[in-house]
């Protein structure tokens, strides 16, 4: 009897060795050598600079990133877009070879947000600037495979001229179709448009929807407001617009006295923003990494979340903490399905290059020590993170004008 359980478990044994089963289970938040070359892709976009701004997964795996892109020749930005394979290869079906990358005739344009559609549409919102100064919305919508979706507005493109100087900073995709916009526009005195907070709702062909705000857009004065970083939507057609407090607007753009919590049907995607990102959680709470503790040399994150009415909530362990050595700088908050956050960002200790890195904190607030390091992930120069279907985890970042995907393990 001994004998026979003897040769079951060495036949066990050399059936795991032969298939590569591997008894010791890899430790969450380190990198997946499945993906790229040892959990990471590089990619040269044949441009000098990229500046990226998050990405997505799509329904078979796929992974889009989106980014500004320079086009190396008369120093334009443009939006760009690059798929790769879940298993983190350039997907060369994907737009012109892996790659798309669209221009608007005299402008800068950078990227500010990004939402899918549920026939897996892409819509980018960008600021198309001169100069640096402040432009024109404009929304951009491929196809699921990086072609512009010529069916919306001109080409695919909608450019929106308001007054004043306007710089785009979030969008928010309604369950009808309709598209919300927001960002924040600086005094101009040329057009006599003072500072303020700017909605914008289109419908699902881009068209302005004008039965919102002043035909299609509204501006009010938020001074705390600014932004705004985050938008939602209730189940009673209002918006939440989240900056540095939180206001109420009705379904028309009626800017209200008062923020009376509601159920969230929407929100928006959670992109890199310096330097306090900030993101809705399903039950209205909001949640916001901010730098702590600025001393000349170091400076730590804290996360502090408030109710849906801007309260700060005392029962959450906001205990600060280091992403990596030196000046810590948030760039991106993001949850997991299991309530879990993950909070990346850029370190910089002194006279040595900027590097990132993650960190995971439990749904209390507590950092998550099991995970990564003492809870920590370092990662190069991070703009992003995603978290994917199955829980992996990939950062979005840039090193010497290469894009750069790193995906971990996160469970």
């Amino acid at each position: 009897m001994k004998k026979a359980t003897l040769l079951s478990i060495t036949g066990l044994l050399a059936f795991c060795l032969m298939f590569g089963v591997n008894f010791a289970q890899a430790q969450a938040g380190s990198l997946d050598p499945t993906f790229g070359t040892g959990g990471i892709v590089s990619t040269s976009v044949g441009n000098p600079n990229i500046f990226p701004l998050g990405a997505f997964e799509q329904s078979n795996g796929d992974i889009v990133a989106i980014a500004t892109i320079d086009d190396g020749t008369t120093l334009a930005t443009n939006v760009g877009l690059v798929r790769y394979t879940s298993a983190g290869a350039l997907d060369t079906t994907f737009g012109n070879r892996g790659f798309t990358t669209t221009s608007l005739a005299g402008f800068n344009l950078v990227a500010a947000d990004f939402a899918v559609q549920p026939n897996g549409d892409i819509l980018v919102a960008a600021t198309a600037t001169i100069d640096l100064t402040g432009g024109e919305f404009v929304l951009v919508r491929y196809t699921a495979n990086g072609k512009l979706d010529t069916s919306f507005g001109n080409g695919g493109i909608v450019t929106t001229d308001l007054p004043g100087d306007d710089d785009e900073s979030v969008l928010l995709l309604q369950p009808n179709g309709q598209i919300v916009v927001g960002g924040f526009r600086t005094p101009s005195s040329n057009e006599g448009a003072g500072a303020a907070t700017v909605l914008v709702r289109y419908n699902s062909n881009g068209s302005l929807d004008t039965t919102f705000g002043a035909a299609g857009s509204d501006a009010f004065e938020s001074p705390a407001l600014a932004g705004p970083a985050a938008l939602a939507l209730l189940s009673n057609g209002n918006y939440l617009a989240l900056g540095n407090t939180v206001v109420e607007l009705t379904s028309t753009g009626a800017l209200l006295t008062s923020v009376v919590p509601g159920t969230l049907v929407a929100t928006d995607v959670p992109t890199s923003t310096c330097c306090s990102p900030t993101i809705f959680q399903p039950n209205g709470d909001f949640l916001v990494a901010q730098i702590f503790g600025t001393t000349r040399r170091h400076s730590d994150v804290k996360v502090v979340r408030f109710s849906e009415t801007g309260v700060v909530d005392t029962t959450f362990t906001s205990t600060p903490f280091a992403i990596g050595p030196g000046e810590n700088e948030p760039q991106i908050i993001v949850l997991q399905p299991n309530g879990q956050i993950l909070v990346g960002g850029l370190t910089n200790a002194m006279q040595t290059p900027i590097e990132g890195g993650f960190a995971r904190l439990n749904t209390n607030g507590t950092v998550d020590t099991a995970f990564g390091t003492s809870g920590v992930v370092s990662t190069g120069p991070l703009a992003s993170l995603l978290v994917q279907g199955d829980g992996k985890i990939v950062a979005i970042g840039s090193n010497a004008g290469d894009l750069v995907l790193s995906r971990y393990l996160g469970n």
